[in-house]
C-alpha cells in the first residue's frame, strides 16, 4: 500500500486551484468573535494553510479566536513548523494547537491583568482570577475552537480541528456538478 501511494504522489499532478468562501453569524452574543486566516508559504513549496477560528466568552470570546489565530500564524512562520505538518500532520498539528492554547492563555493573562484583575493558573492549568486579595477566585471562562486546513507542497491535502469546528471538503465535478 505505501508503495502505491508513493507511486501516485510522484505522479505528475496538476495544479490545484483553491476557491475559499464563508459565513459567519453572530449567533446569540452582542459581538461576532469568529476569525479566520490564510497563510501561504513565503519559501514558494506550494504549502497554504486555511483557517477558522470561533471564539467564545462573553468577556474573552473575541480575544481567544484572535490571539489563537496570531499564534497559529506566528509558528507557521517557522520553516521547521511547517517541516513537522509536512512529515507528520497528526503530531505537527497538535504541536502548532497547544502553541495557540498557551497564546490564548498568555492573552487573557495580559487582559485581565491591565483591567486590574489578579490572575493565578491552576495546577490543572485553569486561570482564575480577582480583584482584591479577600474575594474568592472566579474561573476564566472562555476560549476558542479552530479548523485548520493545510495544503500541503500543492498536492496533500489534511485537516485538523480542536473543539467543535470541523472543515467540509467539496469538489465541482467537470461539467459544473458537485460531488
Amino acid at each position: 500500500m505505501a508503495q502505491l501511494v508513493n507511486d501516485v504522489m510522484e505522479q505528475d499532478v496538476p495544479p490545484v486551484q483553491v476557491r475559499l468562501g464563508g459565513a459567519t453569524d453572530i449567533g446569540g452574543g452582542r459581538e461576532n468573535q469568529d476569525t479566520w486566516f490564510s497563510w501561504t508559504d513565503p519559501a514558494g513549496s506550494g504549502s497554504t494553510v486555511f483557517g477558522v477560528l470561533d471564539g467564545h466568552g462573553r468577556e474573552v470570546g473575541k480575544l481567544a479566536a484572535t490571539a489563537g489565530r496570531d499564534g497559529i500564524l506566528a509558528w507557521l512562520d517557522d520553516a521547521a513548523n511547517m517541516e513537522s505538518i509536512r512529515l507528520n500532520p497528526t503530531e505537527g498539528f497538535a504541536i502548532m494547537f497547544a502553541h495557540a492554547h498557551s497564546c490564548v492563555k498568555e492573552a487573557f493573562r495580559e487582559s485581565l491583568t491591565s483591567a486590574g484583575w489578579t490572575v493565578e493558573d491552576t495546577p490543572e492549568g485553569y486561570l482564575l482570577k480577582r480583584r482584591q486579595a479577600m474575594q474568592p477566585w472566579q474561573c476564566v471562562h472562555g476560549g476558542t475552537s479552530c479548523s485548520v486546513l493545510a495544503l500541503i507542497d500543492g498536492q496533500r491535502l489534511v485537516t485538523a480541528n480542536v473543539g467543535d469546528s470541523s472543515a467540509l471538503l467539496g469538489r465541482v465535478a467537470i461539467g459544473g456538478g458537485g460531488d
